[in-house]
């Protein structure tokens, strides 16, 4: 098992990793590093490479697009089918959320230099583009005056659908419409928000 840090304190990692979320806790209480280095691929420092299916398996529920991994050596150790990506305005994409946590766009902001730093998962319906994870690197681009990201088709759940009315309800239709909060108020705003809906979904 294979679970991501998200609170890097006391810990002898390099920042660049930190900051791209790619710590991660293995079961036997080691750590284990992935480094984004392209967009489509990571190299992975773990001790146990019989954990090395659960790691990538874990990294890719938040990172579907890096599709090849190397180790240190650059050797290669897993590959996936390559995604299609595509270059879009950034102000073609709907949010799917509704604020930014201003810690994490500090984070992100160090290595979001550049259109090929941001590689967003997006869904399709009607004459939408919605993105389904990835806001704060989107805000971090949009600050740099980024003009364009990449983007790539995956899939979703029904729920997205009601966020994003919601987002629209709240007059957040492209990414420059998107609060900026402090890491306290957005733990409180959006995690109240996801835990109400939930809740509300279960009861009926």
């Amino acid at each position: 098992m294979a679970k991501r840090i998200d609170d890097y304190k006391n810990l002898d990692i390099n920042q660049n990793i930190c900051n791209q979320h790619g710590v991660f806790r293995m079961n036997d209480n080691t750590l284990a590093t992935v480094e984004i280095i392209s967009q489509d691929s990571a190299v992975i420092q773990l001790e146990n490479n019989e954990c090395l299916n659960e790691l990538i398996e874990e990294f890719r529920f938040y990172a579907e697009h890096i599709t090849h991994f190397y180790n240190k050596k650059l050797e290669l150790l897993k590959e996936f089918p390559h995604k299609n990506l595509i270059e879009i305005d950034i102000f073609e994409l709907q949010p799917s959320q509704f604020f930014v946590n201003e810690d994490k766009v500090n984070a992100v902001s160090s290595f979001v230099n550049s259109s090929k730093d941001v590689v967003i998962p997006i869904i399709k319906k009607d004459e939408m583009i919605i993105v389904l994870d990835g806001h704060t690197r989107l805000y971090a681009a949009s600050m740099k005056g980024i003009k364009t990201v990449f983007v790539f088709d995956t899939e979703t759940e029904q729920y997205i659908y009601d966020f994003v009315q919601e987002a629209q309800r709240r007059n957040i239709k492209n990414v420059s419409d998107l609060k900026r909060l402090s890491h306290e108020d957005y733990e409180k705003e959006w995690y109240s928000y996801c835990d109400n809906y939930f809740k509300d979904k279960k009861g009926e």
